[in-house]
This record gives structure tokens, sequence and C-alpha cells, in this order.
């Protein structure tokens, strides 16, 4: 299944390769990663050539910058995170991909400090589809566990927090239900957290660009791995903004508490069912994909996971709502 036309963007945060003479030079290693970039065709600058020189930063773009979470006394390797301009659809998609790639033949690599977050464009979404994110991403958080490193599941990950972190459904539900703005979402639904976006799924990217973010994938610069993730993201949006089902295990399930109860209980009974049906979302190919990472991280895939996807059906309306 194609990409919808919603545009995304990209962070890479990655670690520069060991051998310097794989590197062009340049004075900082900003200046050495936006060359790189540039010698193969990709528009590229530093953060402070984009701030000093803003009329020259065009839609294609990319700005490579400091993190600080790839740096400091503490560590003993170089890193950088690469920002992607707005993206859109497949062929942008081979864009980011042909990046990838590049770094990786150059020798750049990922660690446990690194990430790959994904922004997806949410201008269109009004505060019903909105709460529906949240609620979907809340019901669903364990089924993404699934697909990521240990160490980025439940609250393991202080730049990736869990959604459930110090609340449970009623009171999601109720903040959900009292929002007006997606300021309100931010600013009031997860208390106790006091970096709204360090959340695994980021509503605060929102008031700053624009978007939605998903922060949970660890870093990496497999392509495949890329690629799938984008491609459920974007898909998982979609759904949220298209249809007014939660994501529960059975069809037609439009109240957060009554989804609830079905994937509450967190044996593989009900989780299988509720993966295999995220993981659909974006068609087979992705859903292939994730099948093969459950089976590396658990060993095996239940026979009703691994099974054949059940046939394109014709979506009816489904009365009610959220309220």
């Amino acid at each position: 299944m194609s990409l919808s036309q919603r545009r995304f963007g990209v962070e890479l945060e990655v670690i520069l390769p060991f051998c310097p003479s794989k590197l062009p030079r340049g004075t900082t290693r900003f200046d050495k990663v936006a060359t790189l970039l540039r010698q193969n065709g990709i528009p590229a600058m530093t953060e402070d050539e984009a701030k000093a020189k803003p009329r020259s930063v065009g839609p294609d773009v990319w700005i490579v910058k400091d993190d600080e979470t790839l740096g400091g006394s503490c560590v003993d390797f170089e890193g950088v995170e690469i920002v992607s301009p707005i993206l859109a659809g497949e062929r942008d998609l081979k864009k980011l991909l042909n990046v990838t790639r590049l770094l990786k033949d150059t020798g750049f690599t990922t660690n446990f400090q690194t990430g790959l977050h994904v922004h997806h464009e949410a201008d269109d979404l009004e505060m019903e589809d909105w709460r529906r994110l949240v609620v979907n991403y809340y019901l669903t958080e364990p089924a993404f566990d699934r697909l990521v490193q240990p160490d980025r599941r439940g609250d393991e990950n202080s730049h990736a927090m869990s959604t459930r972190r110090d609340v449970d459904i009623e009171a999601l539900v109720e903040e959900l239900e009292e929002a007006e703005t997606v300021e309100d979402i931010s600013n009031q639904l997860f208390p106790g957290v006091n970096q709204t976006h360090e959340l695994k799924m980021n509503v605060d990217a929102f008031i700053k660009h624009g978007t939605v973010e998903f922060r949970q994938h660890e870093g990496t610069l497999e392509e495949e791995e890329v690629e799938h993730w984008v491609r459920l993201t974007q898909a998982f949006v979609d759904h949220s903004v298209d249809s007014p089902e939660l994501l529960a295990v059975n069809d037609g399930i439009t109240d957060p508490l009554e989804a609830w109860e079905e994937v509450e209980d967190d044996g593989p009974r009900l989780q299988d069912p509720l993966l295999k049906r995220l993981i659909s979302l974006p068609g087979p190919k992705t859903r292939d994909h994730y099948i093969g990472v459950v089976e590396h991280y658990e060993g095996k895939v239940s026979p009703m996971l691994a099974g054949i996807p059940r046939g394109p059906r014709t979506r009816q309306p489904v009365p009610g709502g959220w309220s």
C-alpha cells in the first residue's frame, strides 16, 4: 500500500564514523556531515549556516545539527542529528532511504542513545481526530512496544516516555473530553510529565511544527526499518483521522472505555490480535516486515499473528462517536 499524501519529516540521530578519513574536511563535525551530503547530491546545511542565512534554506535542504543526547564529556563518540526537509509520498520516501544508505555505507552507526523520530502533518486534524489519535496510541502502546528494542518499551526510556504514565483510561477520556485545543491536550493530559515532548507520541510537536511526532523507535540506518516505521506511523495517523473505529480487537468500537475492556488484558489471546490489526494498517508488505521483527525479539510468532490477513472489506459508517 502506497503512502498517502500526508506530509512527513524525519530526524536521524547518528554516530559519526570512527575513521576520520571517511568524511570530508571541515571545521566541525556538522560541517563534515553537511559537506558529505552535498558531495552526494543532497542539499544540506549546518544549523548555524541556516540561522545565518535563513533565506538560503530551500524546501529540499537537510539540516545537520547538534543534539544534547549525543555529546558531552561522558561519551567517546561524536554524534549529530540530521533533519529532513518536508517530505511527501513514495518519491520522497526513496530520497530518505537514499540518505540512510549513504550514511550507512560511509560508516555512520547508531547506538542506544540515538533515536529515529518521525513527524506527520497534523494541520488537517479536528479535535475529534486528536482524541481518537491519543486514545488509539494509548490502546496500542503495548503493540508498538513489541516492534522496538526492549529499552524503548514501557516507560524505560526518558526520551520516549509512556503515554500511560500516571494516567488511567478514565482520566484520559475525561481530560480529552474537556480539551478544547491541542494545547489543552499537551498541557493538561499527562500529570507528572514535565516534558510532554518526550512522550512516545508527542502531541506537543503540533504547537511547534504543526505535526504529531513518533519518538519511540531506536536509532537506525537500516532502510527497511526506516521505511516501515514511516509507513506504519503514517497509516496510524490516517486511520485515526479517516475511521471512527478505535483500534481494539474487534471492529466497530467507537467508545474508548469499551475498547479498553478489550485490550487491557496483557495476555497473548488479546495482544496478538491487537498487534495484527496495528501492523496490517499499512498493508501486507509492512505487516510481513513486522512479523519478522516480532519473531526476532520473541523467538516465534503465534499462528494467529502469522496467518493470512483478512481481505479488504467495505467500511460502513459506524453509528455513534466519541461522546
